[in-house]
């Protein structure tokens, strides 16, 4: 129970990594709440949670992270109805392929608002406690794409970047206060999204990209998570963690034949 008597506010924790982290950090004692613009699905992992152990503490809350008095309403019932916040997770995102000469301005402001401000106005939300009371730990889901660039993502490459430059940023400016923030840049993970949006014959292929040969699942990532917000990691702040099997170690060179053949 290395999080017992903590609360964590899990953003974007209706699904896939999201949930997985609200389940995670849960089962170590954490009372969480559960935020997400899918109100019915962050309502279903909450009861979930208590359902399955009816000792645990879970909420759930609406969130449009696009918006800054939805955030602010999020923080208000917290610090009415659950109590000092000590773990922020961001794992919100939207994403599409959309080539450069194609995007419009309006999908590049959609994007920005939700992958790059939504974090902003959460990190700023719930910093702010976190800094009066000196201590709390930030974990922001970047992407593989916050270290690289994806052709025909050029609006989603460029929000991810921004959210490991705002997580550095904040790392070092609230160190003082005993703050940590650290980004976790995953690969492909086997989420329910991911899994619906693409062929068996795609994820074969993507697998031989992966030096591991396999992808993430949600909870693997959850346990990144735990790991970040845990006594484990006491002293790192401002790391950019790729949880992709390897693949950002692996050059463009590399031959996956040489791999997996």
């Amino acid at each position: 129970m290395q999080l017992l008597d903590e609360v964590a506010v899990i953003v974007g924790g209706s699904s896939g990594m999201g949930a997985a982290t609200a389940r995670r950090l849960s089962a170590e004692g954490a009372t969480v709440v559960v935020a997400d613009i899918d109100e019915a699905g962050a309502k279903s992992v909450a009861h979930s949670i208590q359902e399955d152990s009816p000792e645990r503490k879970a909420f759930s809350h609406y969130v449009d992270v696009s918006c800054p008095e939805s955030v602010s309403q999020l923080r208000q019932f917290v610090a009415d109805q659950v109590g000092p916040v000590e773990i922020l997770v961001n794992t919100f995102g939207i994403a599409e392929f959309v080539p450069m000469l194609e995007l419009t301005w309006q999908t590049w402001q959609r994007d920005i608002s939700v992958n790059l401000s939504g974090f902003f106005l959460t990190c700023h939300a719930f910093g702010s406690q976190m800094v009066q009371s000196g201590r709390g730990k930030i974990v922001n889901f970047g992407s593989s794409a916050s270290l690289s660039g994806v052709p025909g993502m050029v609006h989603y490459t460029a929000s991810k970047h921004g959210v490991l430059g705002l997580t550095r940023a904040l790392a070092v400016e609230w160190a003082k206060h005993n703050v940590r923030v650290n980004c976790i840049c995953p690969g492909a993970t086997t989420t329910t999204m991911m899994l619906n949006a693409t062929t068996e014959a795609w994820r074969k292929q993507r697998k031989r990209r992966i030096p591991t040969g396999q992808m993430s699942t949600p909870e693997s990532q959850a346990e990144v998570v735990l790991f970040l917000v845990s006594s484990a990691s006491q002293n790192l702040t401002g790391a950019a963690i790729p949880t992709d099997g390897g693949s950002q170690a692996m050059t463009a060179a590399t031959s996956t034949e040489a791999l997996w053949d």
